[in-house]
């Protein structure tokens, strides 16, 4: 009976660690799109500049300079310090803290 419940103990560890991979890659995924939403954006802005037509000709210009300032539409940078991340608990630490509750 003991072997029957580590063999399913082991796969709970294998599906759970491939669970915590799946949520990590999906949250990854939404940073990385959100990200190619914005150098889209910037991108656009760009081309609008270097292209000639009379939707480009009629609004501001993106690339144009003047007084060292320029008119691209770009949030502003932000750096990432200690205070903006959020604390991570790993799951086996997680685990092994429910574990220790429990005895």
């Amino acid at each position: 009976v003991y072997n029957e419940f580590q063999l399913l103990d082991n796969f709970y560890k294998r599906y759970n660690k491939v669970l915590l991979d799946k949520v990590a890659i999906e949250k990854q995924k939404g940073s990385l799109e959100k990200e190619n939403m914005f150098f889209k954006s910037l991108l656009k802005q760009y081309l609008d500049g270097v292209s000639v037509n009379n939707d480009v000709m009629n609004s501001s210009n993106p690339l144009l300079v003047v007084n060292n300032k320029v008119n691209l539409n770009r949030p502003p940078v932000q750096k990432l310090d200690a205070t903006n991340q959020k604390p991570l608990i790993e799951g086996n630490m997680e685990i092994t803290n429910i574990n220790m509750q429990i005895k």
